[in-house]
């Protein structure tokens, strides 16, 4: 799941909202400093809980019938955060950190990642599954 409002029924769960093109120009020599990476036309509001109530809802019932899933992806480099919404790539990310583009993170002041609320709840997720064992 993403981490926008209505990524969970919008029909993008593979597509996604990042317009890649974008993304491809900027990494071009040059020319890629007069194109800044975007997402797709339209309006998009960060939900990071969405994310996080979907992947827990999912691995309960993933819990009751196998013995271990792979969980999205950790992160996602080339889809990085902004607090402008229409650059910030990190919303059409199925990843449980969101990569910064510059500088580090404040929870691990060593990476260039900030922890989205997905890798908290995962991480809740299998504590209390340890503690139940």
């Amino acid at each position: 799941m993403r981490s926008y409002q209505g990524a969970d029924s919008d029909g993008k769960v593979g597509t996604g909202i990042t317009n890649w093109a974008t993304v491809a120009l900027h990494r071009l020599p040059v020319v890629g400093w007069l194109v800044r990476p975007r997402l797709m036309a339209g309006t998009y509001i960060r939900d990071e809980a969405l994310q996080a109530s979907r992947i827990t809802e999912d691995l309960v019932i993933l819990d009751a019938a196998v013995d271990g899933a792979f969980v999205c992806q950790f992160a996602e480099p080339l889809s990085t955060h902004s607090p402008d919404p229409r650059h910030d790539l990190d919303m059409g990310a199925l990843s449980l950190v969101k990569t910064l583009p510059h500088g580090h993170g404040t929870t691990y002041p060593a990476m260039n990642w900030e922890p989205k609320e997905s890798f908290h709840a995962l991480a809740r997720f299998y504590a209390n599954q340890s503690t139940r064992t």
